[in-house]
């Protein structure tokens, strides 16, 4: 929190321009309510981030919302907490994992509690691909002190990780040649899904299901690029490696 409090309001906003509103999707750590409300009276910046294990809430107010909508599957309590200011809490209870969430915000009544659980999902799958970056990519730390050097870094990075997605996607509707396993893996995943809401007779979220799709690359496609960038050779001879890499467990 303190790191937030020392940046300037243009770079918390990150070029977004004026009047245009801000959401920040973090961690733990930043729990200061009265700098959130103040951050979003005088700069439009917002928060969504989790309950810490020993924070105090005292709920003083409950917030209607519709349990019939499926955008909203999951969600079990919408309220006002205080904490020195009036912060928004939302409990949502994950039927796959058994495990019971609170996200809080300083987000208007008028957003969905779902749509709140949806952005936090969406920063887990960014969080995935953070991985991909240090484990994959071997980009484990940065090439210079300087800010900007540390810009370019993260933008090439950034660039190269696309490019692999974009190269990957090229390659599945042109050769029809896929990663049979990750989407085999990925479907029997979905299935589990489905039976568990089933079960619980619960609708499934709509936004679970248009967050399906596979994010992350696997070594084997990483591993397969980097030799085909090193070498000179027609395109069809590093697609049958390709297939070759697939096929191996």
């Amino acid at each position: 929190m303190g790191t937030l409090k020392r940046m300037e309001i243009d770079t918390l906003k990150q070029g977004a321009k004026k009047g245009q509103k801000v959401l920040i999707t973090w961690d733990r750590a930043i729990v200061d309510f009265a700098q959130w409300m103040r951050w979003k009276h005088n700069n439009g910046i917002y928060f969504i981030t989790r309950t810490k294990s020993n924070m105090t809430k005292e709920v003083i107010g409950e917030l209607p919302f519709d349990k019939g909508d499926a955008e909203n599957s999951g969600v079990l309590k919408d309220q006002y907490i205080g904490a020195g200011e009036a912060i928004r809490m939302i409990t949502y209870h994950d039927l796959e994992t058994n495990v019971t969430y609170e996200f809080i915000t300083n987000l208007h009544h008028l957003v969905l509690p779902g749509a709140i659980v949806q952005l936090y999902r969406m920063r887990w799958d960014i969080e995935k691909v953070f991985d991909d970056f240090k484990n994959k990519l071997d980009e484990t730390k940065a090439w210079s002190k300087s800010l900007t050097a540390k810009c370019m870094q993260a933008q090439f990075i950034v660039l190269a990780y696309n490019l692999l997605l974009r190269m990957r996607q090229h390659i599945e509707e042109s050769k029809d040649l896929k990663e049979e396993a990750i989407i085999k893996k990925s479907e029997q995943r979905w299935g589990q899904t489905k039976r568990v809401y089933a079960d619980a007779k619960k609708p499934i979220p709509s936004w679970l299901e248009k967050l399906r799709r596979i994010t992350q690359i696997s070594v084997k496609f990483i591993r397969w690029a980097r030799a085909l960038f090193t070498r000179q050779c027609s395109w069809d001879t590093p697609l049958e490696l390709l297939d070759h890499e697939y096929g191996l467990k």
